[in-house]
């Protein structure tokens, strides 16, 4: 099966830029309920999905075909943002980001489960090196009392892969991306409203402009997201999914002061030099 490789590794890239911007203006609002910080990321990227759509003239109804699998993208969709969320609230930066960046495995698995693409050896190997470049420049070290919020990151990272794979699948049955996008987020919405009604604090300007920030910076990762996981398998897209920690390295520095080590920054060369021969590599 043929596909576009560079056009679905630069969606990644942008999906990369996206989602760790979402991570540091989520990390920099401080400590506000979970549901909270959901509600505002996913608002965001509502209006902007309906915004996109409307201007686009594309249709707000979902194929009668496709409910059930557009229900199971926004459900596992919804059910990873939690978890992933949780696991920055819980946790430690370092080690809720590995956790996270299990989901390209679980988008390998479940491709070959529910779309039957094939999975090559090499491709294998180039997702697990990926992920050893990963703890390289993280290097997690978890501390005690962290096994419950690790186990929830893994849910998370396992709940992304799933809603991954339903977003290829929705996109090859003719689903408009921008729905299954405007579809997820309006979902999550509603799933946020009653905790938010429940357990609602009182934010400061900066906290909301940073919650406003990272809804505007998850519409970007979510449709750099999308837009790559219509153009190419889950296969290849893992390895450049770990492009996220570069970006991350770089808000670490100039956001919180903090330098990478030695070790990180050859992580930093294994995750480009494995992403370079996948790019290369003949399918």
């Amino acid at each position: 099966m043929q596909f576009n490789k560079q056009k679905a590794v630069l969606y990644i890239l942008i999906s990369s830029f996206g989602f760790a911007s979402m991570n540091m203006l989520v990390k920099l609002s401080g400590d506000l309920p979970l549901m909270q910080k959901s509600f505002f990321r996913n608002l965001i990227a509502a209006i902007v999905a309906a915004v996109t759509m409307a201007k686009m003239g594309t249709s707000f109804r979902v194929k009668r075909e496709n409910w059930i699998a557009m229900l199971a993208r926004s459900a596992f969709g919804t059910i990873g943002l939690v978890c992933n969320y949780y696991a920055i609230q819980y946790m430690i930066l370092p080690d809720s980001t590995i956790l996270a960046k299990l989901s390209p495995f679980f988008t390998i698995l479940f491709s070959w489960v529910l779309l039957r693409e094939r999975v090559k050896p090499r491709q294998w190997a180039a997702i697990t090196i990926s992920f050893f470049g990963c703890t390289l420049v993280i290097q997690p070290s978890f501390s005690s009392g962290q096994s419950f919020p690790a186990l929830v990151a893994i849910l998370g990272g396992a709940a992304a892969g799933i809603a991954y794979t339903y977003v290829r699948m929705l996109t090859q049955r003719g689903e408009e991306k921008t729905m299954i996008i405007f579809c997820f987020s309006a979902f999550s919405c509603l799933v946020s409203v009653p905790f938010l009604l429940l357990d609602f604090a009182p934010m400061t300007l900066p906290q909301l402009l940073f919650l406003i920030g990272s809804g505007v910076a998850a519409a970007v990762g979510q449709f750099g997201m999308t837009n790559a996981y219509a153009l190419a398998p889950g296969r290849f897209l893992g390895p450049f999914e770990y492009s996220q920690l570069l970006f991350s390295a770089l808000y670490s520095f100039f956001i919180f002061a903090e330098l990478p080590t030695s070790v990180g920054v050859l992580g930093y060369f294994v995750i480009l030099a494995v992403s370079i021969w996948m790019l290369t590599s003949e399918e």
